[in-house]
């Protein structure tokens, strides 16, 4: 992963890295996707030097070097995907900042739910809900699920909230839904 994000993606060839994540058993794919999820999380640095690792923006990070990372070599089959890489390509997509929908509509692909609570509480945490309500929503029911512990409620509860308070999805099904869900909760 360090290899192909930080030094570029021409320094190894596609189908030898894509053959190699195929061959990782499931917590070394994790693994490395939590150091994806760690790239992105990393301290903000000077932006002066876009190209050297871990330098700029987060957004940058994402659309210059992550995400063209993963779609050149993560494998898409069904079979390879797993609730914890999923959770965090979540987390990874849930560090940028402007490019946040394009982020999730990236990784709907490799969407696997899960009762990620660390998912939840970073999502809870940033301002996605405030600044991007329909994506808040999309990355919820693709990677977070309904059936999940209600200790969880309390930072959900709270992002529906920062939802509702944007007036954009109160007549979204996918909002009620998560309403009524969290409302089942309280009682």
């Amino acid at each position: 992963m360090l290899a192909g994000v930080a030094f570029g993606a021409d320094q190894l060839k596609r189908d030898d890295v894509r053959d190699a994540i195929r061959s990782m058993p499931e917590n070394m794919r994790e693994d490395a996707a939590a150091w994806i999820a760690g790239y992105m999380h990393a301290g903000e640095a000077d932006n002066s030097n876009e190209e050297e690792p871990i330098e700029g923006s987060v957004d940058l990070r994402w659309t210059k070097r992550i995400w063209p990372w993963l779609n050149r070599v993560w494998p898409t089959e069904a079979s390879l995907r797993s609730a914890g890489v999923a959770e965090q390509f979540a987390l990874a997509a849930i560090a940028t900042d402007k490019v946040f929908p394009e982020a999730v509509d990236s990784i709907a692909s490799y969407a696997v739910a899960s009762n990620g609570y660390q998912l939840i509480h970073q999502l809870n945490v940033s301002g996605h809900p405030d600044d991007h309500p329909e994506a808040t929503l999309k990355l919820l029911d693709a990677f977070v699920t309904r059936e999940q512990n209600m200790r969880f409620g309390e930072d959900l509860r709270k992002i529906l909230e920062r939802l509702e308070a944007t007036n954009l999805v109160q007549d979204d099904n996918s909002y009620r839904n998560w309403a009524a869900l969290v409302a089942q909760w309280q009682n």
